[in-house]
């Protein structure tokens, strides 16, 4: 047994020496060996980190249905071994939680599970710290929020979530109230400093009716305040589908801003010379001013025109800057065919507009001189019905991750420069192995994502090639302070024997990027170290 063990180590080694030596000048790559994992169960997030390793979550199917699961708590060494797997024990007096999300906070992690009691109809949150050692729960189960949903059931008993602040000393814990078609939003706030210990909490009912408004996204600056933008839809739109809504020109974005332990409300409409914005992101600064970053069209359609940056001043709560500028020719056709650019040059010519197809943003990022950065991903989802002979029908999913475009703001709201990113991905019924990963080293954003092997090669009239998961490579295009691009291969998928899957990654450290690779059921994970 003991030879066995040491057979066994030495091969585990000679895995993490044989791939641990990357090819690039500027990153080092180490990988960690094949984990094999059961064909019912499968990787879902990394959640923590310190110098000890890495902590994830493995989901693994317990039943006949998805719906019936258990997750496990996982561990990895710093040379990426599985060290310890442990299944989160969630049942209390004999009523079992559901997990709704891990957090890392000041160094330790907690879990936060929820509990609906159908007989006094109550949603409860509860939160419990982690022992890093063991992984298992410990110390008090604490009850942080709850939802009343009497009259409706259980499918209408609101959701939580939450948003960790910037500086990580405030914690927002958000939720949708149930309601009935026809009445207007109501959700709820709980703002919480790094202990855990209730700040303030709202119950918040809108002026506007659910059927026109959504909420887009949340944020909580250091002081507390809670900063929602939302979506205001037409009323005259209402018998529309969700597309036309998407696309109307009469919706409009506002900024709904709780201060003053929630007391005090600021509404902010946020409106462009009549430009119609079609996407938007919030972000806060340390000096506690919302900076919101986003693209625009004048057609009201998912094509876009241009970018926008807008800065509302923390502390007179005034909108202290707002600029937009339209995408230039030479960068709407920059990475198109020579075919492309002419058909698109001689549409400008004539005075015809010249957009970009559907970007989704993914993120606004503050750096560190008070400038930002916004970055959007061109994405389409198709759905392809098809018959057969005998008259079954099918339906499959057509998943399309291209261009990545990046736009910089100047600390004083100027739009500095734009940049695109150029790939293609197409798959069906999958997309983990499409789109990218992002790691921020030192104002520099580095993208990583699978690519085909052909387009490292000199491009012959622009010509791009779509990319096949199992033959593709993996990039790292980085984009300096001035938006100068480089771009450089890292290994291919059939030399380390996994697929990497970019919304799995996560960067751990200042100059640390953690990749997980999945093909069939091994895992493998590799860490990421650049070198400047």
């Amino acid at each position: 047994m003991y030879r066995l063990i040491i057979v066994s180590i030495f091969f585990v080694m000679l895995s993490f020496q044989t791939f641990g030596q990357g090819k690039s000048a500027n990153v080092s790559v180490k990988w960690g060996p094949e984990i094999e994992v059961s064909k019912k169960a499968w990787f879902k997030r990394i959640v923590g980190f310190d110098g000890t390793g890495v902590y994830a979550t493995q989901g693994e199917k317990k039943g006949l249905t998805i719906f019936n699961q258990g997750v496990n708590l996982e561990r990895y060494s710093n040379r990426l071994i599985l060290s310890k797997s442990v299944e989160l024990d969630l049942k209390s007096e004999k009523k079992k939680r559901q997990l709704e999300f891990i957090i890392q906070l000041d160094g330790r992690m907690y879990v936060f599970s929820s509990y609906m009691d159908q007989k006094i109809k109550r949603n409860f949150l509860f939160v419990q710290p982690v022992n890093k050692r063991t992984l298992v729960l410990e110390g008090e189960l604490k009850k942080i929020a709850e939802i009343d949903y009497e009259g409706n059931t259980k499918y209408n008993a609101g959701y939580f979530n939450y948003k960790l602040g910037r500086d990580s000393t405030k914690l927002l814990i958000y939720y949708d109230l149930p309601y009935d078609k026809g009445e207007s939003e109501k959700f709820g706030f709980h703002v919480f400093d790094e202990k855990f210990d209730q700040i303030w909490e709202k119950k918040v009912v809108l002026p506007y009716k659910e059927e026109f408004f959504s909420i887009e996204d949340y944020e909580v600056d250091g002081n507390g305040n809670v900063h929602v933008l939302g979506l205001i839809w037409p009323e005259k739109r209402e018998k529309e589908t969700d597309v036309s809504l998407r696309n109307s020109l009469d919706r409009r974005h506002q900024i709904l801003s709780y201060s003053n332990m929630g007391n005090e409300l600021i509404e902010y409409p946020i409106d462009l010379d009549g430009k119609f914005l079609t996407e938007m992101q919030i972000a806060i600064n340390d000096e506690q001013d919302v900076i919101c970053g986003g693209l625009y069209s004048t057609e009201g359609t998912r094509n876009i025109e241009g970018s926008y940056f807008v800065k509302i001043d923390g502390k007179t709560k005034e909108i202290e800057s707002r600029e937009f500028k339209a995408f230039g020719i030479d960068f709407i056709t920059q990475d198109l065919s020579d075919r492309k650019v002419s058909k698109a040059k001689r549409k400008s010519s004539k005075g015809k507009s010249v957009d970009l197809l559907e970007y989704v943003l993914d993120d606004l990022v503050l750096r560190k001189d008070g400038g930002a950065v916004l970055i959007g991903e061109q994405y389409s989802l198709d759905k392809i019905s098809s018959s057969d002979a005998r008259g079954f029908s099918s339906t499959i999913n057509r998943y399309e991750f291209n261009d990545i475009i990046v736009v910089s703001m100047s600390p004083n709201g100027e739009i500095e420069w734009m940049e695109k990113v150029a790939k293609r991905q197409v798959t069906r019924h999958s997309s983990k192995s499409s789109s990218y990963a992002l790691s921020i080293v030192n104002d520099k954003l580095h993208f990583f994502f699978n690519e085909n092997p052909k387009n490292l090669a000199a491009k012959k009239e622009g010509k791009f090639y779509f990319f096949r998961p199992e033959s593709s490579v993996l990039v790292l295009v980085t984009l300096d302070k001035e938006g100068k691009q480089t771009k450089e291969a890292l290994f291919a998928a059939e030399d380390v024997g996994v697929v990497i899957l970019p919304s799995s990654c996560r960067q751990i450290a200042e100059n640390k990027m953690l990749l997980v690779g999945f093909k069939e059921q091994n895992i493998r994970l590799a860490k990421i170290t650049f070198n400047k």
